[in-house]
Formats: C-alpha cells, structure tokens, sequence
C-alpha cells in the first residue's frame, strides 16, 4: 500500500488523476492513515471542503496509495500468494536431485499447498513431467536391440510388441491422457 516516492516529489495528486476513488493519505498530526476521495472532475481532495494538490501538500500530508475494495485487496493477496508459491516450487525443484520421481518431488512440495488459482500452473507442470517420461519409454522401447543368437522370430514379435507399445503410448499423448 505504501509509496515508494519521497513525500517531497509527490505532486499532491493520486496515482491515477483522471479517475475518481478513495486514496490514503497521513499527516503529521493523525496517528494513522486517512481515506480521502480524490475528485477527477474538480481536481481535488474532497474532505469537507475541496483542497486542491497544492493546498494538500502546503498541509504535509503524504500519499500512500488507494484504497483497495475488498475484491482488488483479495485478488492483490492471490496474486503474491500465487507468485510466492511459484516461486518456492521452482527454488525446490531446482534443488531436488533430477533422480527423483514425479511422485517424490510432489512429496517434497506438499509442505507448500498452492493457492488455487496456481493449480492450472502446477497442471501444466506435471503434464510436460508425464510426456517426458512418455518419451524417456519410448527411447528405451527404439534402443533396445537384439543379438544375433538364432532367435530372430522371438526377437522379431519382440519389436512388433514394442511398436505396439510405442503405438499405444504416442496415441495416449496426442489424446491428452495422463
């Protein structure tokens, strides 16, 4: 809610001049923060009477910021809520050994429940971990060779069963299964 602004370069006007709203503003003399309605159309401070830009900052007040209807203040806090969370994800993933499963991981991360709003994220997230495992399997499945040891029918319906399962994974991932 606080303005990073020296008092001394505010203009005595709000953030957003052109728009009417309710804004804090603190003095010298009140012990806390007071809302005022700034007037775009006028110009100005109404409380009481109107006090133009110059006359609020004649009076030492400061500007804090506006005042946040309980919805924008709720949709502030998800927002740093999703973006921490994020963030320590990533900061844990980073550091978690590239060994691990998709399972472990999400055991290491469970200490930090997402806010709902970043679900769609950590969906994401598990979607590239699964189609990544789905290709790891399918290299595994066109690395894997036969020898020549007098058993080319078995080695055969061997690799026709791999292309199947090749086959079966491919279609599950351009279908969108997990």
């Amino acid at each position: 809610m606080a303005n990073d602004t020296a008092p001394a370069q505010w203009d005595g006007r709000p953030e957003n001049p052109d728009v009417d709203g309710w804004h804090w503003l603190k003095d010298d003399v009140r012990e806390h923060p007071t809302p005022v309605v700034w007037n775009a159309e006028l110009g100005g401070w109404v409380s009481g009477p109107l006090y133009s830009p110059q006359a609020v900052l004649d009076l030492g007040f400061q500007y804090l910021g506006p005042c946040l209807t309980p919805s924008e203040h709720h949709q502030r806090t998800q927002a740093a809520s999703a973006a921490a969370w994020l963030a320590a994800r990533d900061a844990c993933a980073a550091t978690i050994d590239k060994s691990l499963t998709v399972y472990e991981m999400c055991r290491f991360i469970r200490a930090l429940p997402p806010p709902a709003d970043v679900m769609a994220a950590l969906a994401e997230a598990v979607r590239r971990e699964v189609e990544r495992e789905r290709e790891a399997c399918i290299s595994i499945i066109n690395e894997t060779e036969f020898p020549p040891d007098g058993c080319e029918l078995e080695h055969a319906a061997c690799a026709e069963f791999a292309e199947a399962i090749e086959s079966s994974i491919r279609a599950r991932s351009t279908e969108g299964g997990a």
